[in-house]
């Protein structure tokens, strides 16, 4: 599963999630 950690979206996505959007 680190393979997916490694593209681009997964990670945006990661940061997305982990920051509070209002």
């Amino acid at each position: 599963m680190m393979s997916i950690e490694m593209d681009p979206l997964v990670i945006l996505g990661r940061v997305f999630s982990n920051e509070p959007l209002e």
